[in-house]
């Protein structure tokens, strides 16, 4: 049986109170959580290691972006993680597509998905997009993230960090392919949502876990963390640089 986890406060209310956009009525879809735990039924417990090839990098840059890929994959990997999209039962593939399980979804993100490669952008404003390219994923990754990688670990460093491993996790589901070879993950080219898609998601909870793994946010502010991060869409670079946002979930 799954139930909807809502924080608190509701999402539009705390969105609201700083100014952030709110999507329509605010009608975004609660993620529903199996009660069962649904880590066993897929998750396997010898997930493949992450493969990338870094095509294009200055040193110093590469030296960032594999310190943050390598990070990004300690927390996916982890008991954490893992638990937490297991037991996520209503992620929907696309903007209107099927639902899956996230114990199935954990299966494929950790076993099946291509090794990527990274080519840096220097396209202003660019996160990160990503493609299938026959047998790879291709991430066209903006050179600006790498500011979001900070050498300390102060907490305005911490909620830096959380993004990018938020960029590098979502942009993984989309190097998951489907029958014909094409990303099966979808969002619509970062379009806004009214039900929690699986790229926005996984994002959320890896920056969640991240920040709770770090102490920034207490375990039982874990979900509340998730709903304003972003589940049908990212809720801002806010979230990235200022901690206003923390008291209030």
């Amino acid at each position: 049986m799954a139930h909807p986890i809502t924080s608190s406060r509701s999402l539009a209310a705390y969105r609201s109170s700083l100014g952030l956009l709110v999507l329509g009525a605010c009608s975004v879809e609660p993620l529903a959580l199996s009660t069962q735990g649904g880590l066993a039924a897929y998750a396997s417990s010898t997930a493949s290691a992450p493969m990338y090839k870094l095509e294009g990098w200055q040193d110093s840059d590469r030296k960032l972006l594999a310190a943050a890929l390598d990070q990004t994959w300690g927390v996916v990997t982890s008991a954490d993680f893992q638990n937490r999209v297991a037991d996520v039962t209503n992620l929907h593939e696309s903007r209107g597509g099927p639902v899956i399980s996230g114990a199935r979804l954990l299966e494929l993100y950790l076993n099946d998905r291509l090794p990527v490669t990274y080519r840096s952008s220097r396209a202003s404003g660019e996160t990160a997009d990503t493609g299938i390219a026959g047998d790879h994923g291709l991430t066209n990754f903006g050179i600006d993230n790498l500011a979001r990688w900070p050498a300390g670990e102060t907490p305005d460093e911490l909620l830096e960090r959380a993004c990018m491993i938020n960029t590098i996790s979502h942009e993984w589901t989309h190097a998951i392919s489907d029958a014909r070879a094409h990303v099966r993950f979808t969002d619509g080219c970062h379009g806004s949502s009214s039900v929690p898609l699986v790229s926005y998601t996984v994002g959320s909870i890896a920056h969640c876990v991240y920040l709770e793994q770090k102490h920034v946010i207490a375990h039982d502010r874990f979900w509340p963390c998730v709903a304003y991060v972003g589940t049908a869409t990212f809720s801002g670079l806010s979230v990235c640089e200022k901690r206003k946002w923390l008291s209030q979930i």
